[in-house]
């Protein structure tokens, strides 16, 4: 695999001077087995650089020690996967464990001002399965460390969870480019979003689709059916797999009249929807879809969730409605939100403090904290009148949005926003909202999604 940065571009930008262009593979026969608490890992560890003043420097050892190093990872061969851009902060040993356990454990003892080498092997990495495309199953990972600054032990109260991301200072993303990049496999349109400039990107393939399979809908990826997707609708309209279509390079999500028969659930009638979910959850990201909304009230989504049982989180990156009937929407609008409905080990009432000051409101699945926007599209846009490029940006402080390039609205904070969800596109009656359809609706011009497009930053591949 090809490496994401150019042993030039390695030269500019690591302030320290090891660089790896050597392509025989690493056996981790070299170094010492980390110890810690007890027990001997098969991560090893050398010293490249000694810390200064023959070592007398504060060292990583205690639960939560906050740690900033300069980061270089390898695989076996030498092939560059990861390099921090700037210092990369996490948490040593912290409750419970985000970092993969070789370099968390591997960071024990460390100086500031030393440079140390870790050799993980794959059992204290990321296992048989590795995480393609950029880390092959079963693979040896080399990391080579600065150790910059050492803080001091970080308190958590029985039953939080700590996020190693959780308090770097909040820098807020530039908006995309507008010029577009090429990542291995994508090509980006001139003149829409792509990948903030900051981080290292690598294309999500999970959650990627051109719809360019024919007709068929890829199941590896998608799914229609309610136990996937979470529900079957929002009444009256009722989820039908039928109306879901891939079709001249799109996929197509069709809202139709139609009349209740036996099978229906209770409080289903006159309208079917559609809803598709995706077969991958994330964490994350930068997401990007080119779409254009159907024409009807009845909503057309690019949104995300989960249900796991523990915790239920929810990001809205926009519902919108085509032709206004008499409701509050309209189809300049974009309206996005982040929803909690539940939190593990974390009460609804302390939501607020803990998540960034939601708001806590009731409603079917009781009270749910949430932060809500709506903004007026750009240029006098239309979600029904043509293909647009919706982006989101989810860091581990934040989420934003983007519009063809610009950024719509204000931040949210995503500070508790840290399980896997899926993504989904779907489409519902939302009559209070955005109204109801005129007499003699029998179905709308289709919610149109021309491509999906995810990547990841490669420092999440530290974190298990």
């Amino acid at each position: 695999m090809p490496s994401l940065l150019s042993n030039a571009m390695l030269l500019l930008l690591l302030p320290f001077s090891t660089t790896s262009t050597s392509h025989t593979i690493d056996t981790c026969t070299s170094g010492q087995n980390i110890t810690f608490d007890g027990r001997t890992y098969d991560t090893k560890y050398s010293i490249i650089k000694p810390a200064p003043n023959n070592g007398t420097s504060s060292k990583v050892q205690g639960a939560n020690t906050a740690v900033s190093a300069n980061v270089l990872g390898t695989l076996a061969n030498g092939t560059v996967f990861w390099k921090s851009q700037g210092p990369f902060d996490y948490h040593f040993n912290a409750t419970p464990r985000h970092l993969i356990v070789g370099f968390d454990v591997g960071s024990y003892g460390m100086k500031i001002g030393e440079t140390r080498r870790l050799c993980i092997p794959e059992n204290e990495g990321y296992g048989p399965a590795g995480r393609p495309p950029i880390i092959p199953p079963f693979a040896t990972l080399i990391f080579t460390l600065e150790c910059l600054s050492i803080g001091s032990a970080v308190e958590q109260s029985a039953g939080s969870t700590l996020h190693p991301l959780h308090n770097l200072p909040v820098e807020m993303p530039s908006p995309p480019t507008g010029t577009g990049i090429t990542l291995p496999s994508l090509p980006l349109p001139v003149g829409m979003s792509s990948p903030p400039s900051s981080g290292h990107w690598i294309p999500f393939l999970e959650l990627t689709d051109e719809f360019n399979n024919g007709t068929v809908l890829d199941n590896s990826k998608w799914s229609t059916n309610p136990s996937i997707v979470g529900w079957q609708g929002r009444k009256p309209g009722l989820f039908s797999s039928a109306n879901v279509q891939v079709s001249n390079g799109s996929l197509q999500l069709y809202a139709r009249s139609a009349a209740r028969n036996s099978s229906w659930p209770k409080g289903y009638d006159n309208y079917t929807t559609s809803a598709v979910h995706s077969i991958h959850q994330v964490a994350r990201g930068y997401f990007e879809i080119r779409a254009r909304s159907g024409n009807s009230s009845i909503s057309s989504s690019f949104w995300f969730h989960q249900n796991n049982g523990e915790s239920w989180t929810e990001i809205d990156v926009y519902e919108s409605t085509g032709k206004k009937e008499g409701a509050q929407m309209n189809s300049s609008l974009m309206c996005s939100h982040t929803h909690i409905f539940k939190l593990k080990n974390v009460r609804n009432v302390d939501l607020p403090k803990k998540c960034g000051g939601c708001t806590l409101s009731g409603n079917a699945s009781g009270n749910v904290c949430s932060v809500r926007s709506c903004t007026v599209l750009p240029l006098k846009a239309t979600f029904d009148s043509g293909f647009h490029v919706y982006g989101l940006l989810w860091n581990a402080t934040h989420v934003v949005f983007y519009v063809d390039g610009l950024q719509i609205g204000s931040a949210m904070n995503a500070v508790c926003f840290d399980e896997e969800i899926g993504l989904d596109f779907d489409r519902e009656t939302m009559f209070d909202w955005m109204g109801r359809p005129k007499d003699g609706f029998k179905e709308d011009m289709p919610y149109e999604i021309d491509y999906v497009r995810a990547w990841k930053d490669s420092s999440d591949l530290l974190y298990m």
